[in-house]
């Protein structure tokens, strides 16, 4: 198919998640969002590559076939036809709305989550989504049921830590925590305990969320975000309509499709082979001082990344402040792509220079100021360890903060 044919084919971005929500959550019910009486605010892109280079865009779509991302131009040139096997992600801005103002969170064991709320039904219980509507809770797919999200207590900080790693642990609104197996959720939640003791009900009413002990399994081979804190997975892509996304949801227990529709508005991020790309700030990291002849100024505290609210690709903001030195362990055979700037109160004092290095040997050396505040970084890293020094330029060790921003590890096998 030559190119011109197939840019005619690329509609608006629009996800066919095969096998995706229900295939964790079998039987769940449809409901479309309704329509929206405010005009769409035009959305730019910026395309992640599996090379770490991210190209601005004023429009990404997708081939009818999902084979192909079409990105509009954002300095007015030609449109340029990448294939989704060279496409890490794409983040839409700005944001496409406030968070959902439903009361809990279900995670699944695969990173999968979704807002809403706890429902009792005919049998046990149900998840009710904002627009996915009712389905029912699969324990064996769940890793926390947060029943009422409130600042509280979490595994760790409880003062129940005395609880083993492999326990359930089922937190009460009074602070409480219950640990031992959950074996059902209805109008109580029954706890066994793993010495083999005599079973406890708590009623439901009395709980606010339950952690249990699940191994994370890999997500989908397509993963979105949406506006109101959702996160799915998908198999596949397909084109309809010109600002409708919809997503087709196949059923585990039958043959069934079932399918709702998103506006485009309404995504955040799309990522491909999600499982490829890691957010920087969930990798381990050692802090250290920089070697004597590269800081003129020792510090005597070391403070770690600072990590900001979660955002889409689960990466949020990541401040690191110098001089310092940050080894980051990552996967051998990547890439870091982000943006990296010296925040705008650090922009009177602050000057740094950036030194990236793998296996000993310097990859990148990025000189940032107030009068150069930003920067894109692309650190290939073959050895599996990421270093990051920041050193201190012509006014001391003064403001010098930098923040990460979409800082993500890219697998490129």
């Amino acid at each position: 198919m030559n190119a011109p044919m197939l840019t005619s084919l690329l509609l608006p971005l629009v996800l066919v998640a095969v096998e995706a929500v229900a295939a964790v959550v079998p039987g769940a019910s449809r409901q479309d969002p309704p329509p929206s009486e405010v005009a769409e605010e035009p959305r730019r892109a910026e395309v992640i590559l599996r090379d770490g280079r991210r190209v601005a865009a004023l429009r990404a779509s997708v081939s009818a076939d999902g084979r192909a991302v079409e990105l509009a131009s954002a300095d007015g040139g030609r449109s340029r036809v990448v294939p989704v096997e060279e496409v890490a992600a794409i983040l839409f801005s700005p944001a496409g709305g406030a968070p959902s103002d439903a009361p809990g969170m279900l995670e699944m064991q695969d990173g999968e989550r979704l807002p809403g709320r706890l429902e009792r039904a005919e049998q046990g219980v149900a998840w009710v989504h904002p627009w996915l509507g009712a389905m029912p809770v699969d324990l064996d797919r769940v890793r926390r049921l947060e029943i009422e999200r409130l600042p509280g207590p979490r595994r760790g900080v409880t003062g129940k830590d005395a609880a083993p790693a492999d326990a359930d642990l089922v937190l009460l609104a009074n602070g409480d925590a219950v640990a031992g197996l959950v074996a059902e959720v209805s109008i109580d939640v029954l706890v066994e305990p793993l010495d083999g003791g005599e079973p406890r009900r708590v009623p439901l009413e009395r709980v606010r969320s339950i952690e249990l002990a699940r191994r994370p399994a890999a997500p989908g081979t397509i993963r979105l975000w949406t506006a109101d804190g959702t996160v799915l997975d998908a198999e596949s892509l397909r084109a309809s309509g010109r600002d409708l996304l919809a997503l087709r949801r196949e059923g585990a227990s039958d043959a069934s499709t079932r399918e709702t529709t998103l506006f485009l508005r309404e995504i955040d991020a799309v990522a491909w082979r999600p499982a490829s790309i890691l957010s920087l700030a969930s990798r381990p990291v050692e802090v250290s001082a920089l070697a004597a002849e590269d800081s003129r100024s020792p510090r005597s505290w070391l403070p770690g990344p600072r990590i900001g609210m979660d955002g889409a690709l689960d990466a949020p903001p990541i401040e690191l402040s110098g001089p310092a030195r940050f080894a980051f362990t990552v996967p051998a055979g990547s890439v870091l792509s982000a943006v990296a700037l010296l925040p705008e109160p650090m922009r009177r004092f602050g000057d740094l220079e950036l030194v990236a290095f793998d296996d000993g040997r310097e990859v990148l050396r990025r000189r940032f100021s107030g009068s150069d505040p930003s920067a894109e970084l692309i650190v290939p890293c073959a050895s599996g360890v990421l270093v990051l020094e920041l050193r201190e330029g012509r006014h001391g060790p003064v403001q010098d903060v930098l923040r990460l921003l979409g800082a993500v590890v890219v697998l490129r096998r």
